[in-house]
C-alpha cells in the first residue's frame, strides 16, 4: 500500500464515513489499491535476445495494422 505521492493518488481509490453512535462518533478511512496495478518500482529486466524479439515481434504488428 502506497500512503504519499503520485502513486497513491493514482492508483489508490479511497473513501471515507463517519457513524454517529450514543457513546461517540467513530470515523473509517479506507484505502484499496485497484486489482493489477503495477507500481513504479516494479520493472523488468530484459537480455538483449528478448529485446531483439520484441522489437522484431512490435515490427511484424505494425506492417500488420498498416
Amino acid at each position: 500500500v502506497k500512503y504519499c505521492g503520485e502513486t497513491a493518488d493514482r492508483y489508490m481509490d479511497k473513501g471515507y464515513s463517519v457513524c454517529v453512535k450514543k457513546l461517540g462518533t467513530i470515523g473509517v478511512t479506507v484505502e484499496i489499491m485497484r486489482p493489477g496495478t503495477r507500481l513504479p518500482h516494479e520493472i523488468s529486466i530484459f537480455s538483449d535476445e528478448e529485446l531483439a524479439n520484441r522489437a522484431a515481434a512490435a515490427e511484424q504488428t505494425e506492417e500488420v495494422t498498416e
